[in-house]
């Protein structure tokens, strides 16, 4: 008696279950905090009358991409409708961003979601190195006869730096001046646009042209900055909010080629090629012009 009373509850169980259903919506994300490029899942559960002619879900969300289709699944009972999607969102805007509620039938409306993304972690006290072509090394066989080259440099260079003590007595001391940080920032630019170099390695120089630039112009220590810091301190000088936003695209870029493996078109070469131009040009003119006459 007591097995078969069991066995009636049991096959109750999923009726009061389907029943207890209330129309409403969710809204989850497995992680709240991402590095650039990184995936996550949005799940998103909705349940509302049959036959309503509701839709419901998102077909864009500001500062997040979608990186595969959503998943969908939809059952019906008791004359409610019971939806689940799931999204595979990434961002390659850092920031901290928050996903919108949604909002069902004009009175049910899920939470926000706030979600960071962040750029990876890496010792800011080191400095900024460009990438490099990779160099063949070719291996010889260990002598002893470098040894007597060493020594015979070092006693070159001891002649040499005496000879030219000697000399500074007698002769006025010549100063050489270095290449206008302009100039070479302008000469540098010419001859990266006649290389024909892969997306990251174009990119790599592209910026450290920028970041050499504004180091030895207006000394920011550009080196050690990451994009967002650096936007920060461009923001500072004396250029137009289009000339802004068009460099903190063209960054942007330069992260994603670099470190999300992002292809761009020739069309994005060309945009990030006159945005950092542009820039490096304004800020010559703005110092240019507040130099008393």
């Amino acid at each position: 008696m007591y097995r078969t009373l069991l066995i009636f509850l049991f096959c109750l169980l999923p009726a009061a279950l389907l029943h207890s259903q209330e129309p409403g919506i969710t809204v989850s994300a497995d992680k709240q905090k991402i590095v650039l490029g990184e995936t996550f899942q949005l799940n998103l559960k909705a349940v509302y009358p049959s036959g309503s002619g509701i839709k419901t879900g998102f077909d864009s969300i500001a500062h997040f991409e979608f990186s595969a289709e959503p998943k969908k699944d939809s059952s019906v009972a008791n004359q409610l409708v019971t939806l689940n999607i799931v999204y595979t969102l990434t961002s390659f805007d850092s920031g901290h961003w928050v996903i919108p509620a949604l909002v069902l039938n004009n009175k049910w409306h899920s939470d926000s979601i706030p979600i960071d993304v962040q750029f990876s972690d890496f010792d800011t006290s080191q400095p900024y190195h460009s990438i490099k072509d990779i160099l063949e090394v070719s291996v010889e066989k260990k002598t002893d006869w470098y040894w007597y080259l060493i020594g015979g440099a070092v006693l070159l260079a001891i002649v040499i730096v005496y000879l030219r003590r000697r000399k500074k007595r007698n002769d006025p001391v010549v100063v050489k001046e270095g290449l206008d940080p302009y100039k070479e920032a302008i000469l540098e630019l010419k001859k990266l646009n006649t290389e024909n170099l892969e997306p990251k390695l174009y990119y790599s120089k592209l910026v450290l042209v920028l970041r050499i630039y504004l180091k030895r112009k207006k000394n920011i220590q550009s080196l050690q900055k990451t994009t967002a810091d650096l936007l920060i301190k461009i923001k500072e000088l004396s250029l137009s909010r289009e000339e802004l936003d068009k460099l903190g695209q063209a960054l942007r870029m330069a992260d994603m080629v670099k470190f999300a493996k992002y292809i761009p078109e020739v069309t994005d070469r060309e945009t990030s090629f006159n945005a950092i131009s542009s820039v490096i040009g304004s800020i010559e003119s703005a110092s240019v012009s507040s130099i008393p006459q």
